[in-house]
C-alpha cells in the first residue's frame, strides 16, 4: 500500500480509455485499470466504467486531488476531493487477463495486482 500513498494529494492529470482498459495519471504516476470500476459522486450518483464514455469519466475526475486510498482483497477505493470516489473491483472473476491493475511511477518498479 505504501506505493499508492505516493498519489495522496496529487491531482488526476489525465483519464483515458484505451481499448478495453482505462489509464489515470497523477503527475508522474499512472494507474492502469483493466477490471471494472465505479465512479461515485458525492450524492451517490454512480457510473460504471463499462457503460460510461471517456469524456463523462474525465469530466467527473480531472483536476480532483486524491484524499485517501484504501485497498482490500476485493477492491481499491480512491477518494478524491469534492467527495468523488473511484471504486475498483478486484474480485478474481473480473480479471480478463492476468493483471487487474498496474501502477507505474517514474523512478520506481511497476506494481501489478494479479
Amino acid at each position: 500500500m505504501s506505493r499508492l500513498q505516493s498519489i495522496l494529494g496529487k491531482s488526476v492529470t489525465f483519464s483515458q480509455k484505451v481499448e478495453d482498459y482505462w489509464q489515470f495519471g497523477f503527475n508522474k504516476s499512472i494507474l492502469t485499470v483493466i477490471v471494472p470500476f465505479l465512479v461515485v459522486l458525492l450524492d451517490d450518483e454512480t457510473y460504471e466504467s463499462v457503460q460510461s464514455s471517456e469524456l463523462l469519466v474525465s469530466e467527473m475526475i480531472l483536476g480532483r486531488a486524491v484524499t485517501d486510498v484504501t485497498l482490500t482483497d476485493t477492491c481499491m477505493e480512491i477518494e478524491l476531493d469534492m467527495g468523488t470516489r473511484l471504486i475498483i473491483d478486484l474480485r478474481p472473476e473480473n480479471f480478463i487477463c492476468p493483471e487487474g491493475l498496474v501502477f507505474s511511477e517514474s523512478g520506481y518498479p511497476t506494481v501489478v495486482w494479479r
